[in-house]
C-alpha cells in the first residue's frame, strides 16, 4: 500500500457563513490531491470543542484546534466577527495567530452573498463592511486573500489547497533529508561537522534541561542496571532492545544465551519501574489538557457505534489504569485489561483499581490472554526508546477481534518544569538531547502506513493537543 499523508484544515469565519463552513468541510473531508495520496480533515470549533464553564471558547481554540492545524481556510462576507479579549473579531484572531506561526492561509472575501444595496442596509451592516474594508486593507500587499464570487468557492478551494499542499510536502522533503544528513554526522562527526549540526538543529528545534521526560531514560536506566551486575555500559540508544540483545548476544562469552536474555530483560524491567513505577500524571500534558480524554471517547464511539458497554478493552503499557477511567468513566473498567512492563506501576493500579485486570508483560511479546478484544489501544506508549512498532502492532492485531479497533497514539508535548511549566510541543530525542517538533507527525504518518499494509480499514489519524491519535478497523 502507498503511503498516504493526513493534514488539518482549520475553517475560519464569522457565523453569518454557517452553510459555507460546513460545504467547504465536506469538500475538505472528501478532497483528493492530484495522484498524490493526501487526506485531509475539516475543523469546525463548534464540531470539535468540548463544552466547558468558566472557559471562553476561543481561551480553548486557540491552543488545541488551532495550534494542531496545518492550513487555515478563512472567511469573510457581510459580518466581521465578535470581538475576543485578544482582537476585534475571533476570525481575525485566528488568522493573525496563524501568519504569525508562518502556516499557510488561504482567505476569501465573497462579494455576492449579500445582494443588498448600500441604501437598504442598517447601521450595524455598514459597520460590519468597515471593518471587514480595513482588516482588507492589512493584507492587500500580503497575496493570502482573493476578492470571489460565492458560486466561484470551491473551485478556488481546489486551486489554492493544491498549492499550498505541495508547499508543505516540498518543506517536510525538505527537512526530512536534512535530518537524515543530521543523523549521518552524529554516528562520528569531525569538529567543523559537530558545528553545523548543531546550529541546524538549534534553529529547527528547541533545547530543553532539567525536565524528568529529558533526564531519565530508559538507556540510561538500562544501563544502570547492566553495569550494577558487572555486564558493562553495552546497551545502545540507537538501536531497538532486541536489535541490542542480538549484538550482545555476539560479543558476549561470559555468559549463556538465556542468561544474558534474562539479564537484559529484567533490565529493561528495571528500567521502566524506574521511570514509569510510580508516574505522576499531574507532571504529565495531559494534566493541563481539558478535552483529550473526550476527544479520544468521542472518536471511539464514532468508531464503534456508541455500543462500548458490550465491548472487551485492551490497553497496551496503560501503566496503572488511570487513563482507563479517564477516558471511558468507572462504569465499564470490569471490562479492562492492562498490560504493562512495570511491576511496581501494576502493583499501584490493583490498588487503586481492583476493577482492571492487569497482565505483566512487555508489549512486544505475546499476550498471555483467553479472548480477543473489541478495541485495542497504545496510547503515548508505542514511541517508546528501543521498541520496534511493527512488533508491537502485530501483537495487538493478534488479540484484536474481527471488525475491531486498533487505537495508537504518539505523544505531541509536555510540560517544561523550568519555564514556568509552559507546554512544548513535540517529541523529546534523548540520542541528540532535542525537542523534535516534526517527530509526533512522522511517527503517526510511519504507524497509519502499516495499518494500511495490513488492509485496515477506515484509517484515519487526528492530532489532538496532547497526542497524535492514528486508528484503523480490522477486516
Amino acid at each position: 500500500m502507498e503511503k498516504v499523508n493526513f493534514y488539518n484544515v482549520f475553517i475560519s469565519s464569522p457565523s453569518d457563513l454557517k452553510d459555507e463552513r460546513k460545504k467547504i468541510k465536506d469538500f475538505i473531508d472528501s478532497y483528493q490531491y492530484a495522484n498524490k495520496n493526501v487526506r485531509l480533515n475539516g475543523i469546525l470549533w463548534e464540531k470539535e470543542l468540548a463544552a466547558t464553564s468558566g472557559i471562553l471558547p476561543q481561551q480553548l481554540i486557540n491552543p488545541t484546534l488551532l495550534k494542531n492545524a496545518d492550513i487555515l481556510i478563512g472567511l469573510f462576507s457581510t459580518r466581521f466577527g465578535s470581538p475576543t479579549e485578544n482582537s476585534e473579531s475571533g476570525t481575525v484572531e485566528e488568522i493573525e495567530l496563524f501568519v504569525n506561526s508562518g502556516k499557510p492561509v488561504v482567505l476569501y472575501f465573497i462579494k455576492d452573498k449579500d445582494c443588498r444595496t448600500t441604501t437598504e442596509l442598517g447601521l450595524e451592516d455598514v459597520r460590519n463592511l468597515e471593518k471587514i474594508l480595513e482588516f482588507k486593507k492589512q493584507y492587500s500587499t500580503k497575496g493570502i486573500y482573493k476578492e470571489i464570487e460565492l458560486s466561484e468557492l470551491l473551485v478556488h478551494l481546489k486551486q489554492d489547497l493544491d498549492y499550498n499542499l505541495q508547499s508543505i510536502l516540498n518543506q517536510e522533503n525538505a527537512y526530512n533529508n536534512d535530518m537524515e544528513n543530521n543523523k549521518k554526522n552524529i554516528a562520528n562527526p569531525k569538529d567543523k561537522e559537530k558545528e553545523i549540526l548543531t546550529a541546524n538543529i538549534e534553529s529547527s528545534e528547541t533545547k530543553y534541561r532539567g525536565n524528568w521526560w529529558a533526564d531519565d531514560s530508559i538507556t540510561k536506566f538500562i544501563n544502570e542496571d547492566l553495569i550494577s551486575k558487572g555486564f558493562g555500559n553495552k546497551y545502545k540508544a540507537d538501536i531497538t532492545f532486541y536489535e541490542n540483545l542480538n549484538k550482545i548476544l555476539g560479543n558476549n562469552n561470559d555468559y549463556t544465551d538465556d542468561s544474558t536474555i534474562r539479564i537484559l530483560k529484567s533490565a529493561k524491567k528495571y528500567a521502566f519501574n524506574k521511570k514509569y513505577g510510580h508516574f505522576e500524571y499531574n507532571k504529565d500534558l495531559r494534566k493541563v489538557s481539558t478535552i483529550w480524554a473526550k476527544k479520544i471517547k468521542d472518536r471511539i464511539v464514532q468508531l464503534t457505534n456508541n455500543n462500548l458497554n458490550a465491548m472487551k478493552i485492551f490497553d497496551v503499557g496503560g501503566n496503572y489504569g488511570q487513563e482507563l477511567e479517564d477516558i471511558f468513566g468507572k462504569n465499564i473498567l470490569k471490562q479492562c485489561t492492562v498490560l504493562d512492563i512495570s511491576t511496581d506501576a501494576i502493583a499501584r493500579g490493583k490498588k487503586l483499581y481492583p476493577d482492571i485486570q492487569f497482565i505483566d508483560g512487555d508489549m512486544e511479546d505475546p499476550y498471555k490472554v483467553d479472548s480477543k478484544y473489541d478495541i485495542c489501544m497504545c496510547l503515548r506508549t508505542i514511541q517508546s526508546r528501543g521498541a520496534f512498532r511493527q512488533n508491537v502492532i502485530i501483537q495487538m492485531d493478534k488479540i484484536l477481534a474481527k471488525n475491531g479497533l486498533m487505537l495508537i497514539s504518539i505523544p505531541n508535548g509536555y510540560i517544561d518544569e523550568t519555564n514556568d511549566k509552559k507546554i512544548i510541543h513535540g517529541l523529546y530525542d534523548h540520542r541528540i538531547k532535542y525537542m523534535q517538533e516534526r517527530r509526533p507527525l512522522q511517527l503517526a504518518r510511519k504507524i497509519s502506513d502499516k495499518l494500511i499494509d495490513y488492509e485496515y480499514e477506515n484509517v484515519g489519524m487526528e492530532t489532538l493537543d496532547t497526542e497524535v491519535l492514528i486508528w484503523g478497523i480490522k477486516k
